[in-house]
């Protein structure tokens, strides 16, 4: 196996802040990443938009060769893949909930994805020492967290004002 990066060096708060400002986007391009980190230390024939465009069928066998990869590498792994699948399926159908409840799927999603994230960050410090983690965020990123934050409010908003009557 390429002794390079083994995932998506992110660190857990950029995933958080990100989900939630970009209403669960930014978890797309999180698959998007780790698959194609994958394929290109792997040498796989994986093709990463079509496993991400189809996430709920390819992501269990991302978060078990997360796993198995920091098992191979001595470093701790202590989520179940099977588990962390049905967890992200379900948070993400939060969706058919009434409002407002169906706004959680905008960040449950995420939950999941924590531990993995805390797995590939061990996993990548142990493989290539010394590596930062991207805990920065771009200027990409803040233009998306100052659009989310705006979206945000506005939706709040909407939904604590008095309907009016007909």
């Amino acid at each position: 196996m390429n002794k390079s990066q083994m995932f998506f060096p992110t660190s857990k708060t950029k995933l958080i802040v990100m989900t939630v400002c970009t209403f669960s986007i930014y978890i797309f391009y999180w698959f998007y990443t780790n698959w194609k980190i994958l394929k290109e230390t792997q040498g796989s024939d994986i093709r990463p938009f079509w496993r991400t465009f189809l996430v709920p069928i390819f992501c269990y066998s991302l978060f078990k060769g997360v796993r198995e990869c920091a098992k191979e590498n001595n470093v701790r792994a202590e989520y179940s893949p099977v588990w962390i699948t049905v967890g992200y399926i379900l948070f993400s159908t939060t969706g058919i909930l009434p409002d407002p409840f169906s706004l959680m799927t905008f960040f449950l999603p995420m939950l999941p994805l924590l531990p993995v994230q805390g797995v590939i960050n061990s996993l990548n410090a142990k493989v290539v020492p010394g590596q930062k983690i991207n805990d920065k965020f771009s200027g990409w990123n803040i233009a998306g967290i100052i659009f989310g934050v705006i979206i945000w409010g506005l939706l709040i908003l909407a939904m604590t004002m008095p309907v009016p009557s007909a």
